[in-house]
């Protein structure tokens, strides 16, 4: 299967396929249609060999192809017609949850692939209690860092999966939970009076329970990614902040360097060689 996926491609899969259709629009629709079938199948089972290899660097690489390749037709048609400024580049920043599309299927089943696992390597972390607490803080940090650039990918507010939560009647799914986990793990907690009142004057006892466990169930997910924004923004501030001083150290020792000149600098590496 490997060579279906060695290299970058416009259709993210080496399958080819020919149909016989006696006019123009059954040709267009069922090549369409089939072509898309074939490949989606070896696809999926591409994405999950990956997930049972736990390779979250192929999955993040294959879903960065997918979002760099031009949307697929009926998805195209489909934003347009919700947003008539809509284009082609602008797919990227469609919303996973919500939206339709072949690119958009592919790209979920990476999303959910990666925050599997997420949840595996949290569940690895957790059993291994002879680390320290200096490496388990670390290697919990970087669980958290892969489960919010996983959950950013879906390109979703907290709006949204309320809405989504709202409309489908699910509890949850796994890319929230991913990221709901691993930042209880770092210790992330949300204070009662952050969860969001329900009213559940005219909501049967059951109803508002599950109500106000969605409730705090948003209110812990806008905690976690203020607080990841926070931490993972200060350390790429810091990070570039180093690579400046690295470089204007370097600019500094060489201007020292061409200011000495070549007569003094003949002598010192004569006095090196004598030594």
């Amino acid at each position: 299967m490997d060579s279906l996926f060695d290299k970058k491609r416009a259709q993210l899969c080496a399958t080819w396929m020919s149909s016989r259709s006696h006019r123009a629009f059954e040709e267009l629709n069922t090549s369409e249609k089939k072509f898309d079938s074939v490949r989606l199948k070896y696809i999926s089972a591409r994405i999950e060999l990956l997930r049972v290899c736990r390779d979250h660097v192929s999955l993040e690489t294959f879903f960065s192809w997918a979002n760099a390749c031009p949307p697929d037709l009926p998805s195209l048609y489909f934003v347009t017609a919700l947003d008539s400024a809509a284009s082609r580049q602008n797919h990227f920043r469609q919303n996973l949850l919500e939206d339709r599309g072949f690119l958009r299927h592919v790209k979920r089943l990476c999303t959910m692939a990666i925050a599997d696992v997420v949840l595996y390597q949290l569940r690895n972390a957790k059993g291994k209690e002879e680390a320290s607490d200096e490496i388990q803080n670390t290697v919990l940090n970087g669980i958290l860092k892969r489960a919010y650039s996983c959950f950013l990918k879906l390109n979703c507010t907290v709006e949204n999966v309320k809405n989504w939560l709202e409309k489908t009647g699910e509890e949850s799914f796994i890319e929230l939970d991913a990221l709901l986990c691993s930042f209880d793990e770092v210790g992330g907690k949300v204070s009662e009076s952050e969860v969001l009142e329900c009213p559940g004057e005219d909501l049967e006892a059951d109803d508002a329970m599950n109500k106000q466990a969605m409730n705090k169930k948003l209110a812990l997910l806008e905690s976690a990614l203020t607080r990841c924004k926070t931490m993972f923004s200060r350390r790429r501030n810091r990070r570039k902040s180093d690579e400046e001083n690295v470089d204007t150290n370097t600019e500094v020792h060489a201007s020292t360097e061409s200011d000495v000149s070549p007569s003094k600098r003949h002598k010192k590496v004569e006095r090196l060689v004598e030594d």
